[in-house]
């Protein structure tokens, strides 16, 4: 049975939480009035991603789950029967993180994912994290989680591929960078086609469009299937909405190339474990 996923591309102006909640709060509105079930919002969409400072950024910072962001995604997630993923700064006393958190409509919340990987200005503010790569259960199937410069490492997608996820949505703020745009589609666009297709797992990265305090968001969301198929994307300039109707149960079965083919499966761990620190799990298949 498919189901309808939904990558919102929007921005936000820098500090303006509560009329930024209540645009996120809305676009989650339309993507439920046209059947989605889950719904993506970018990277750091509450408070903004520019920061100056420590201090600037830890005064904005919410933390997670008691915050009145996730508490007014928890309350949308329930009333429109959704599941929302968005992205967040998350304060844990002294500490700060670049953050994506996860609510359902009857689980409320259900977990949170610190960006891995510090993108430039990040790194004066924010921590890496240390809680790894979570894969959450949910009644839509097992999703994982990424932010936006996390995509730069293949083992990232690899790992939480490995732990069982089926979609890996990834709040993004993707930069007008030449490391990030070449020709005419975002390098972003094509890691993520060549991601999907190499781990045999959806990918849905809902962006950051327009500017904020000089830097430039790309837009271009995309949405991919196990195959490397582009089932929807966004444009480089305009708020909107993406959709997609997916089989989460088709991820792993993709992954099956042939009666002697499996692109996880074929993988040299004795060869990788060693030096990469891959471990069995119960879910490569």
């Amino acid at each position: 049975m498919d189901t309808k996923i939904a990558a919102v591309q929007m921005n936000c102006e820098n500090g303006q939480m509560s009329s930024t909640l209540q645009r996120m709060l809305s676009y989650v509105e339309e993507a439920a009035d046209h059947g989605a079930k889950l719904v993506i919002l970018p990277e750091g969409i509450y408070q903004g991603y520019i920061f100056t400072s420590y201090e600037e950024a830890a005064a904005v910072a919410e933390e997670i789950p008691s915050g009145s962001c996730v508490q007014a995604l928890i309350k949308k997630a329930a009333e429109r029967d959704v599941y929302i993923i968005a992205g967040l700064y998350e304060k844990e006393g002294i500490h700060l993180y670049n953050s994506a958190v996860l609510v359902g409509p009857e689980e409320g919340y259900i977990g949170t994912y610190r960006k891995m990987h510090m993108w430039s200005t990040e790194k004066l503010y924010c921590e890496e994290s240390h809680t790894g790569f979570p894969v959450f259960d949910t009644k839509l199937g097992r999703i994982g989680i990424m932010i936006c410069y996390d995509l730069w490492f293949p083992e990232t997608i690899r790992l939480l591929t490995l732990q069982g996820a089926d979609l890996i949505c990834s709040p993004s703020g993707w930069v007008l960078d030449e490391n990030i745009v070449s020709g005419e589609m975002p390098m972003a666009n094509t890691l993520c086609i060549a991601n999907s297709h190499c781990n045999g797992v959806y990918i849905a990265a809902s962006v950051r469009v327009g500017q904020e305090r000089g830097t430039k968001w790309v837009g271009n969301s995309i949405i991919t299937s196990p195959k490397g198929s582009v089932l929807a994307k966004a444009s480089s300039d305009k708020e909107e909405i993406i959709y997609a109707d997916i089989d989460l149960r088709s991820a792993k079965a993709s992954r099956c190339w042939g009666p002697r083919t499996h692109i996880i499966a074929d993988r040299r761990r004795d060869y990788y474990d060693e030096m990469l620190g891959y471990s069995a799990s119960p879910y490569i298949l």
